[in-house]
């Protein structure tokens, strides 16, 4: 397969069959862990549950979970399942898999059976034309998975549309507390979220990361005080977050390409840029 094309394609990293007895015998739970990869489950019986973020999902027959990198999970014992291990890159992939819910009841369960079934099978042989086969069955999952999702009335809109609203508020609190010096972590927890997950939600809709954000929200800040107030550059400084007065100077001229007192002359030139 052609390089440029296969790098926007998921990439399967393990695939298989778990049963959690053989794995945690005489365990009734697992320990929390974040994910580094998305995890798609398909349930092969009712029994335990999943808990992902917080929120617990009892496991049921023809259900799938959707666990994305950045979440924490864990869960209670014990299920059988199919399971893969996928990475997206960012992209169209990336943004349609973080729309889906994290649990969800396919409609066809035969058909997404097959599917995983077909996937492992092909990973574990590597047979001819293997990969191929791999993206077929993965995009014919995905598929399946928006139809399913669409149906039971929590389609990828709608978790769009509350990442959103998450990545709204979370740019509200940034406004209103830039002269504090928050952390991915304070901002996170505001949400009750985990950072990594925040972190990615956060670029994937708003196209920049958290601290990208703030500190163009910073420097809006420090540029409106220099040219309409009597401030110090130390106030300002202050004012937007900033440690030191020697700090502010080496962000804002790196940031803006003149210094905090240079941009402050323009006030006083009659034709200012």
């Amino acid at each position: 397969m052609d390089a440029a094309i296969s790098a926007y394609l998921p990439a399967l990293l393990q695939a298989g069959l778990f049963d959690s007895r053989i794995k945690f015998a005489g365990q009734r739970a697992t320990m929390g862990r974040v994910m580094t990869q998305y995890e798609l489950e398909l349930y092969l019986e009712d029994g335990g549950a999943v808990f992902v973020e917080g929120k617990r999902y009892p496991i049921r027959q023809g259900y799938l979970l959707c666990a994305k990198p950045g979440q924490r999970r864990s869960s209670e014992l014990h299920f059988r399942c199919y399971y893969l291990y996928l990475t997206v890159a960012e992209g169209q992939f990336r943004q349609l898999l973080d729309g889906f819910p994290d649990m969800m009841q396919v409609t066809d369960f035969d058909r997404c059976l097959a599917l995983f079934a077909d996937m492992t099978d092909a990973l574990a042989h590597r047979r001819e034309a293997g990969d191929l086969l791999l993206q077929e069955r993965m995009l014919a999952l995905f598929y399946q998975m928006q139809l399913d999702a669409l149906a039971v009335g929590r389609g990828v809109s709608r978790q769009l549309a509350a990442g959103r609203e998450r990545v709204k508020r979370a740019m509200e609190y940034m406004d209103a507390h830039l002269e504090y010096p928050l952390s991915l972590a304070d901002i996170a927890a505001q949400f009750n979220l985990h950072p990594n997950y925040f972190h990615r939600v956060f670029c994937s809709l708003a196209g920049k990361t958290p601290r990208e954000y703030l500190l163009e929200r910073r420097m809006r800040r420090a540029r409106m005080l220099l040219l309409t107030s009597e401030m110090t550059q130390e106030e300002v400084a202050k004012a937007c977050g900033f440690a030191s007065a020697s700090y502010f100077h080496s962000v804002f001229k790196r940031y803006t390409g003149q210094t905090p007192g240079q941009y402050r002359d323009r006030r006083y030139e009659k034709d200012p840029v």
